[in-house]
Protein backbone atom coordinates (compact mmCIF):
# COMPACT_ATOMS: atom_id res chain seq x y z
CA UNK A 1 0.00 0.00 0.00
CA UNK A 2 1.00 3.78 -0.16
CA UNK A 3 2.37 5.64 2.27
CA UNK A 4 1.00 8.48 3.36
CA UNK A 5 2.47 11.87 5.05
CA UNK A 6 -0.41 14.98 5.39
CA UNK A 7 -0.84 18.21 7.40
CA UNK A 8 -3.02 21.26 7.64
CA UNK A 9 -0.69 23.00 5.49
CA UNK A 10 -0.78 20.41 2.54
CA UNK A 11 -2.21 21.69 -0.62
CA UNK A 12 -5.98 21.24 -0.54
CA UNK A 13 -6.52 20.29 2.77
CA UNK A 14 -9.76 21.33 4.79
CA UNK A 15 -9.65 23.20 7.87
CA UNK A 16 -10.41 21.65 10.97
CA UNK A 17 -12.54 23.75 13.23
CA UNK A 18 -14.67 24.02 16.21
CA UNK A 19 -18.11 24.29 13.57
CA UNK A 20 -20.09 20.92 13.57
CA UNK A 21 -18.77 18.64 10.63
CA UNK A 22 -15.35 19.64 10.27
CA UNK A 23 -13.72 16.38 11.30
CA UNK A 24 -15.93 14.66 8.66
CA UNK A 25 -14.68 16.95 6.07
CA UNK A 26 -11.17 16.50 6.79
CA UNK A 27 -11.25 12.87 7.16
CA UNK A 28 -13.38 12.61 3.79
CA UNK A 29 -10.61 14.40 2.20
CA UNK A 30 -7.86 11.89 3.70
CA UNK A 31 -9.71 8.63 3.89
CA UNK A 32 -11.91 8.54 1.05
CA UNK A 33 -9.87 11.26 -1.25
CA UNK A 34 -6.70 10.46 -0.84
CA UNK A 35 -5.90 7.02 0.52
CA UNK A 36 -9.63 5.09 -1.24
CA UNK A 37 -10.96 3.83 1.51
CA UNK A 38 -14.98 3.68 1.65
CA UNK A 39 -17.81 5.68 3.16
CA UNK A 40 -20.89 3.49 2.65
CA UNK A 41 -22.85 4.91 5.16
CA UNK A 42 -23.38 8.75 5.98
CA UNK A 43 -25.82 11.37 7.72
CA UNK A 44 -25.53 14.91 8.95
CA UNK A 45 -22.57 15.34 10.59
CA UNK A 46 -22.02 11.46 10.38
CA UNK A 47 -19.99 8.94 8.41
CA UNK A 48 -19.34 5.37 8.45
CA UNK A 49 -15.18 4.88 6.97
CA UNK A 50 -14.11 1.33 6.06
CA UNK A 51 -10.65 -0.12 5.65
CA UNK A 52 -9.56 -0.83 1.90
CA UNK A 53 -8.85 -4.67 0.63
CA UNK A 54 -5.92 -5.71 2.39
CA UNK A 55 -6.94 -5.04 5.49
CA UNK A 56 -9.70 -6.18 8.17
CA UNK A 57 -11.74 -3.60 6.46
CA UNK A 58 -13.35 -2.84 9.52
CA UNK A 59 -15.71 0.23 9.93
CA UNK A 60 -14.80 3.85 11.57
CA UNK A 61 -18.09 5.71 12.77
CA UNK A 62 -17.63 9.06 13.36
CA UNK A 63 -20.50 11.67 14.93
CA UNK A 64 -19.61 15.08 14.51
CA UNK A 65 -22.49 16.43 15.79
CA UNK A 66 -21.20 17.80 18.47
CA UNK A 67 -19.66 21.44 18.40
CA UNK A 68 -15.93 20.96 19.53
CA UNK A 69 -15.63 17.31 19.40
CA UNK A 70 -16.61 13.89 17.63
CA UNK A 71 -17.08 10.97 18.71
CA UNK A 72 -15.23 7.54 17.48
CA UNK A 73 -16.29 4.11 17.60
CA UNK A 74 -15.27 1.33 15.48
CA UNK A 75 -17.34 -1.83 13.73
CA UNK A 76 -16.34 -4.99 12.73
CA UNK A 77 -18.96 -4.39 9.84
CA UNK A 78 -21.75 -1.98 9.86
CA UNK A 79 -25.49 -1.98 7.78
CA UNK A 80 -26.68 1.02 7.93
CA UNK A 81 -24.96 4.41 9.86
CA UNK A 82 -26.47 3.37 13.01
CA UNK A 83 -26.61 -0.44 12.98
CA UNK A 84 -23.19 -2.55 13.46
CA UNK A 85 -21.69 -5.31 14.51
CA UNK A 86 -19.37 -5.29 17.49
CA UNK A 87 -17.90 -2.50 18.08
CA UNK A 88 -15.13 -0.94 20.27
CA UNK A 89 -15.27 0.30 22.12
CA UNK A 90 -18.53 -1.47 23.19
CA UNK A 91 -21.51 0.65 25.26
CA UNK A 92 -20.07 -1.26 28.29
CA UNK A 93 -16.71 -0.34 28.11
CA UNK A 94 -17.44 3.38 27.14
CA UNK A 95 -20.77 5.31 26.19
CA UNK A 96 -20.83 7.28 23.10
CA UNK A 97 -17.11 6.49 21.76
CA UNK A 98 -13.93 8.10 22.26
CA UNK A 99 -13.33 11.88 22.12
CA UNK A 100 -11.63 13.90 19.51
CA UNK A 101 -11.69 17.36 20.25
CA UNK A 102 -10.34 19.32 17.59
CA UNK A 103 -11.40 22.30 19.04
CA UNK A 104 -10.98 24.10 22.40
CA UNK A 105 -13.58 26.97 21.04
CA UNK A 106 -17.14 26.28 19.28
CA UNK A 107 -15.81 28.86 16.02
CA UNK A 108 -13.96 28.82 12.95
CA UNK A 109 -10.76 29.10 13.88
CA UNK A 110 -8.25 26.50 11.73
CA UNK A 111 -6.47 24.20 13.79
CA UNK A 112 -3.39 22.33 13.00
CA UNK A 113 -3.50 18.82 12.47
CA UNK A 114 -0.85 16.02 11.50
CA UNK A 115 -1.93 12.69 9.21
CA UNK A 116 0.59 10.11 8.72
CA UNK A 117 -0.75 6.34 7.32
CA UNK A 118 0.40 3.35 5.85
CA UNK A 119 -3.25 2.27 4.11
CA UNK A 120 -3.80 0.14 6.92
CA UNK A 121 -3.36 2.18 10.07
CA UNK A 122 -3.15 6.11 10.33
CA UNK A 123 -2.20 8.78 13.37
CA UNK A 124 -3.81 11.84 13.31
CA UNK A 125 -2.56 14.35 15.67
CA UNK A 126 -4.37 17.77 16.27
CA UNK A 127 -3.84 20.82 18.68
CA UNK A 128 -6.83 22.18 19.46
CA UNK A 129 -5.87 25.10 20.72
CA UNK A 130 -2.82 25.68 18.03
CA UNK A 131 -3.31 28.42 14.77
CA UNK A 132 -1.65 27.86 11.27
CA UNK A 133 -0.03 30.93 10.31
CA UNK A 134 1.45 31.62 6.86
CA UNK A 135 4.11 28.26 6.29
CA UNK A 136 4.40 26.88 9.93
CA UNK A 137 2.19 24.91 12.45
CA UNK A 138 2.29 26.82 15.59
CA UNK A 139 1.26 23.44 18.36
CA UNK A 140 0.78 25.00 21.80
CA UNK A 141 1.61 21.97 23.61
CA UNK A 142 -1.83 20.93 24.21
CA UNK A 143 -1.43 18.06 21.23
CA UNK A 144 -3.95 14.81 21.12
CA UNK A 145 -3.78 11.95 19.00
CA UNK A 146 -5.81 9.96 17.26
CA UNK A 147 -5.36 5.92 16.14
CA UNK A 148 -7.30 3.33 14.04
CA UNK A 149 -6.63 0.28 11.56
CA UNK A 150 -4.57 -2.75 11.56
CA UNK A 151 -1.79 -2.85 13.80
CA UNK A 152 1.62 -5.36 13.14
CA UNK A 153 0.15 -8.51 14.80
CA UNK A 154 2.62 -11.63 16.15
CA UNK A 155 -0.41 -14.11 15.65
CA UNK A 156 -0.39 -15.77 12.54
CA UNK A 157 -3.70 -15.56 10.75
CA UNK A 158 -5.08 -12.35 13.28
CA UNK A 159 -7.76 -10.86 11.44
CA UNK A 160 -8.92 -9.18 14.54
CA UNK A 161 -6.06 -6.92 15.28
CA UNK A 162 -7.51 -4.01 14.95
CA UNK A 163 -6.82 -0.69 17.15
CA UNK A 164 -9.00 2.48 18.04
CA UNK A 165 -6.90 4.90 20.64
CA UNK A 166 -9.08 7.79 21.43
CA UNK A 167 -9.35 10.27 24.40
CA UNK A 168 -11.78 9.19 27.17
CA UNK A 169 -12.13 13.26 28.98
CA UNK A 170 -15.26 14.71 29.50
CA UNK A 171 -13.39 18.39 29.28
CA UNK A 172 -11.00 19.98 26.82
CA UNK A 173 -7.43 20.64 27.74
CA UNK A 174 -6.56 17.36 29.12
CA UNK A 175 -6.44 14.48 26.43
CA UNK A 176 -6.20 10.53 27.91
CA UNK A 177 -3.64 9.37 25.07
CA UNK A 178 -0.94 10.94 28.05
CA UNK A 179 -0.08 7.37 28.97
CA UNK A 180 0.97 7.39 25.45
CA UNK A 181 2.06 3.20 25.99
CA UNK A 182 3.93 3.68 29.54
CA UNK A 183 2.33 0.50 30.58
CA UNK A 184 4.89 -2.19 31.35
CA UNK A 185 4.92 -5.95 29.83
CA UNK A 186 1.79 -8.40 30.47
CA UNK A 187 0.07 -5.43 32.70
CA UNK A 188 -3.01 -6.79 33.77
CA UNK A 189 -4.88 -3.18 33.30
CA UNK A 190 -6.15 -1.55 29.85
CA UNK A 191 -4.43 1.58 28.68
CA UNK A 192 -7.27 4.27 28.55
CA UNK A 193 -8.96 4.83 25.34
CA UNK A 194 -7.12 1.91 23.77
CA UNK A 195 -9.64 -0.79 22.31
CA UNK A 196 -9.05 -3.69 20.04
CA UNK A 197 -11.56 -5.51 18.07
CA UNK A 198 -11.19 -9.02 19.67
CA UNK A 199 -8.96 -10.84 21.75
CA UNK A 200 -5.49 -13.04 20.25
CA UNK A 201 -8.05 -16.07 20.78
CA UNK A 202 -9.97 -14.58 17.97
CA UNK A 203 -13.44 -14.94 19.54
CA UNK A 204 -15.46 -12.76 21.82
CA UNK A 205 -15.78 -9.39 22.19
CA UNK A 206 -14.03 -5.59 22.14
CA UNK A 207 -11.21 -6.01 24.99
CA UNK A 208 -9.51 -2.77 26.66
CA UNK A 209 -6.06 -3.13 25.34
CA UNK A 210 -2.93 -1.90 26.73
CA UNK A 211 0.02 -0.15 24.93
CA UNK A 212 3.51 -1.18 26.18
CA UNK A 213 7.20 -0.47 26.53
CA UNK A 214 10.34 -2.36 27.02
CA UNK A 215 11.61 -2.30 30.58
CA UNK A 216 14.65 -0.76 29.85
CA UNK A 217 12.72 1.86 28.64
CA UNK A 218 10.57 2.06 31.39
CA UNK A 219 8.69 5.29 32.20
CA UNK A 220 4.96 5.17 33.72
CA UNK A 221 1.97 7.80 34.05
CA UNK A 222 -0.14 7.32 36.70
CA UNK A 223 -2.42 10.30 37.80
CA UNK A 224 -0.74 13.56 37.22
CA UNK A 225 2.94 12.75 37.44
CA UNK A 226 5.32 11.59 34.14
CA UNK A 227 8.02 9.28 35.66
CA UNK A 228 10.71 8.80 32.74
CA UNK A 229 13.97 6.19 32.26
CA UNK A 230 16.37 9.08 32.23
CA UNK A 231 17.22 12.67 31.46
CA UNK A 232 17.03 14.41 28.01
CA UNK A 233 19.46 14.15 26.23
CA UNK A 234 20.77 10.86 27.27
CA UNK A 235 23.75 11.27 29.58
CA UNK A 236 25.67 8.43 27.45
CA UNK A 237 25.67 9.10 24.28
CA UNK A 238 24.08 12.86 24.30
CA UNK A 239 21.44 11.62 21.50
CA UNK A 240 17.39 10.14 21.79
CA UNK A 241 16.24 6.87 22.77
CA UNK A 242 13.29 5.87 21.03
CA UNK A 243 11.37 2.36 21.49
CA UNK A 244 8.49 0.08 20.00
CA UNK A 245 4.92 0.68 21.00
CA UNK A 246 3.55 -2.84 21.56
CA UNK A 247 -0.16 -3.67 21.88
CA UNK A 248 -1.08 -6.66 24.52
CA UNK A 249 -4.06 -8.39 25.73
CA UNK A 250 -3.93 -7.65 29.25
CA UNK A 251 -2.40 -9.97 31.64
CA UNK A 252 -1.87 -12.18 28.60
CA UNK A 253 0.65 -11.48 25.92
CA UNK A 254 2.43 -8.87 23.98
CA UNK A 255 0.09 -9.13 20.76
CA UNK A 256 1.99 -6.91 18.08
CA UNK A 257 3.60 -3.20 17.84
CA UNK A 258 1.99 -0.07 16.77
CA UNK A 259 3.50 0.85 13.19
CA UNK A 260 4.25 4.57 13.45
CA UNK A 261 4.84 5.51 16.62
CA UNK A 262 7.38 5.38 19.41
CA UNK A 263 7.74 5.32 22.59
CA UNK A 264 10.30 8.77 23.97
CA UNK A 265 12.65 7.40 26.76
CA UNK A 266 13.32 10.04 28.10
CA UNK A 267 12.26 13.08 30.57
CA UNK A 268 10.02 15.87 28.51
CA UNK A 269 11.32 19.03 27.91
CA UNK A 270 9.32 21.96 29.44
CA UNK A 271 8.03 24.38 27.14
CA UNK A 272 10.17 26.90 28.12
CA UNK A 273 13.58 25.00 28.21
CA UNK A 274 15.85 24.66 24.88
CA UNK A 275 14.27 20.92 24.29
CA UNK A 276 12.43 19.66 21.75
CA UNK A 277 8.93 21.54 20.81
CA UNK A 278 6.41 20.35 18.89
CA UNK A 279 6.71 19.93 15.51
CA UNK A 280 10.14 19.19 15.76
CA UNK A 281 12.35 16.89 13.36
CA UNK A 282 15.01 13.78 13.88
CA UNK A 283 16.64 11.20 11.96
CA UNK A 284 17.45 8.32 13.55
CA UNK A 285 21.04 7.58 14.02
CA UNK A 286 23.64 5.70 11.99
CA UNK A 287 24.79 2.26 12.89
CA UNK A 288 21.48 1.54 14.75
CA UNK A 289 17.84 -0.10 13.81
CA UNK A 290 16.77 3.54 13.30
CA UNK A 291 18.72 4.51 10.79
CA UNK A 292 17.56 6.00 7.83
CA UNK A 293 14.10 6.79 9.89
CA UNK A 294 12.85 9.87 10.18
CA UNK A 295 10.62 11.36 13.02
CA UNK A 296 8.78 14.04 14.67
CA UNK A 297 8.38 14.99 18.23
CA UNK A 298 5.07 16.26 19.70
CA UNK A 299 3.98 17.39 23.53
CA UNK A 300 0.99 16.06 24.19
CA UNK A 301 -1.14 16.34 27.34
CA UNK A 302 -2.07 19.04 29.87
CA UNK A 303 0.14 21.65 29.80
CA UNK A 304 1.47 20.96 33.40
CA UNK A 305 1.85 17.58 33.28
CA UNK A 306 2.86 16.68 29.67
CA UNK A 307 4.42 13.63 28.00
CA UNK A 308 5.44 13.02 24.37
CA UNK A 309 4.61 11.20 21.25
CA UNK A 310 7.29 10.59 18.58
CA UNK A 311 5.66 10.25 15.09
CA UNK A 312 7.58 8.34 12.06
CA UNK A 313 7.43 10.35 9.00
CA UNK A 314 9.37 7.73 6.88
CA UNK A 315 7.64 4.94 5.25
CA UNK A 316 6.27 2.47 7.36
CA UNK A 317 4.75 0.61 5.08
CA UNK A 318 4.27 -2.71 7.23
Amino acid sequence: MAFYNLSSLSAGAPALTGVAGSLITVLDWLLVTTMGWTKPYSATNKAAYQQPAGTNGFVLLVDDTNASYGLMRAYESMSSITTGVNPFPNTSQLSGGTKLYRSSTSSAVARPWRFVSNGKLFHFLFDQNGTIPSGVNAWTGTTSVFTFGDFVSYKPGDVYNTVLIGDTDNYVGSPSYCAAAQITILSSSSTPGTYVARPHTQTGLSIGANRQVDFSLGGSYAGSTYSPAQAFPSPVHGGIDLGRVYIGDPGVCRRGYLPGSWFWGHSVPTVTSAGVQSGDTFSGGEGTELAGKTFEWYRIGPVNNQAAFVLETSNWGV
